[in-house]
């Protein structure tokens, strides 16, 4: 999955919404702005995310239990390490994942060619 991007693309280009190019190894999945829940075009653009703009895809798995045999386990605290470590490590991911963000917005966020030391206040 990492080598997946989302891209935003015009009405006329995902007609139904949704898209996809690219290749095999590095498929791409075309959205019109409505159909990742903006208003339009220029509702996406506010955010950041105008037409042709691409954002990659960070992979995390976190399973979650949801019937009534790991309800018991949980209950009864058996079977539990498998699910904790796979918890564990969606939850290292997905802080990797959240470094990164801060990095890029603290990046965006800083007056063009004067990038401050991130300690400065």
């Amino acid at each position: 999955l990492e080598g997946v991007k989302i891209r935003i693309v015009s009405e006329s280009e995902a007609p139904q919404g949704v898209a996809l190019s690219g290749c095999v190894k590095a498929p791409v999945l075309c959205f019109s702005p409505r159909e990742l829940g903006f208003a339009g075009a220029d509702d996406a653009q506010k955010h950041g995310l105008g037409i042709g703009s691409e954002v990659s895809v960070i992979p995390v798995l976190s399973t979650q239990g949801v019937n009534e045999e790991q309800t018991m386990a949980n209950v009864m605290q058996t079977h539990t390490q498998e699910q904790a470590e796979i918890n564990a490590r969606a939850w290292r991911q997905l802080g990797e994942y959240q470094k990164r963000v801060e990095v890029l917005t603290y990046v965006r966020s800083a007056p063009r060619g004067h990038l401050p030391h991130p300690g400065a206040s």
